[in-house]
């Protein structure tokens, strides 16, 4: 009995932690014994329905049956009890030449052996499949480990090479040396918050991260004038597409700050929304506006030049207007467009946005 539940049943058994003992032996031998039964009390209550012949007509499921739910040794135990039974109870045993009773004996178990054998592999290939799918879980449970713990490493250094930018800072005396490491070590500040914040959660809503990070640049600035008002719609991004987009913005909104204020109040509004496909980004200030004669694509500013960098490596455009005050629109298409559960969204325009305002005092 001890072949009996080696099948891939048992090894299912076996991997969820159960031990084969006497209930498992006792379970091999009961459901054969209980499957033939079944099959021969069926048998003969379809006996007087049925011509002449066919006695393994109810003994063919009780086999498949058994082979595919207990495994190889029930399914080989029920189809051996079957062809006993099916001889016993519902063959002539005079009358007829034993060869004939011999050949239709040899038939069921030679259909019966190649449904078991058949049945057996599709097990041991579920059962492989199974464990390459366990394997490939592990996998990847440990490469989301390691690609987290590669990006806390990346976090560290990027905010120490900040604050190794804003000692050097501190060293140097002309004042446009210091505003271009102070300007450097903001850049790399935010890289760093973004694979941070982003990389800890796949998930968290872009348009979230990005008005949490305007209220910080503006409360960081030190403008106590400046009004922010934040319009967004709830998207989620993959962060290879969220980290352009917020440098864009901190560059939108600094040069705001920097620029726009002239001494007097500021107001300065951030919108983010969809446009199928398009994903657009809007900064708009009533600030001093733009210089007389100010061409976007000769412009030495580091600034609009890394705005235009970012707008080339995602395969978008930016235009940036001074008529009344300042306004800069930045638009990309998006390649992953979600919830933030995770789950796509449709891209149709028109949608409300949410209305979040702010405001530095």
């Amino acid at each position: 009995m001890r072949a009996f539940g080696r099948g891939p049943a048992m090894t299912h058994r076996l991997r969820f932690g159960q031990r084969p003992g006497s209930a498992s032996r006792l379970m091999a031998l009961a459901c054969p014994l209980l499957a033939v039964l079944a099959a021969t009390l069926a048998r003969q209550a379809a006996d007087p329905f049925l011509p002449p012949g066919f006695p393994f007509l109810t003994y063919f499921p009780a086999v498949i049956i058994t082979a595919f739910v207990f495994g190889l040794g029930p399914g080989v135990l029920t189809a051996a009890l079957s062809t006993w039974s099916a001889w016993f109870f519902f063959m002539p045993h005079s009358g007829q030449p034993i060869s004939a009773t011999l050949i239709a004996l040899g038939f069921f178990v030679a259909v019966a052996s190649v449904d078991i054998v058949i049945i057996h592999t599709m097990q041991l290939a579920q059962a492989r499949l199974k464990e390459e799918q366990d394997r490939s879980a592990r996998l990847a449970a440990e490469n989301a480990t390691l690609l987290k713990e590669a990006q806390h490493r990346i976090s560290n250094n990027l905010q120490m090479l900040s604050a190794i930018l804003r000692l050097q800072q501190g060293q140097v005396e002309h004042e446009g040396a210091r505003q271009a490491l102070r300007d450097a070590a903001s850049r790399v500040n935010l890289v760093g918050k973004i694979q941070r914040e982003l990389y800890g959660d796949a998930t968290r809503d872009t348009a979230t991260f990005l008005a949490d990070l305007a209220r910080d640049t503006v409360d960081a600035s030190g403008a106590g004038s400046v009004s922010l008002s934040i319009r967004v719609e709830p998207v989620v991004l993959p962060p290879e597409q969220v980290t352009p987009l917020g440098l864009v913005m901190l560059e939108l909104l600094s040069n705001a700050i920097e620029h726009g204020g002239a001494d007097r109040p500021l107001n300065v509004a951030i919108e983010l929304r969809r446009d199928d496909p398009m994903v657009v980004l809007t900064v708009v200030d009533d600030g001093v506006g733009l210089p007389p004669g100010f061409d976007l694509k000769t412009t030495r500013s580091l600034g609009l030049r890394i705005i235009s960098a970012m707008a080339a490596q995602l395969g978008g455009t930016f235009e940036l207007d001074g008529a009344a005050g300042t306004r800069g629109r930045f638009v990309f298409p998006a390649t992953t467009l979600a919830d933030p559960a995770g789950r796509p969204l449709p891209l149709r325009p028109g949608a409300a946005p949410d209305v979040s305002p702010a405001r530095a005092d």
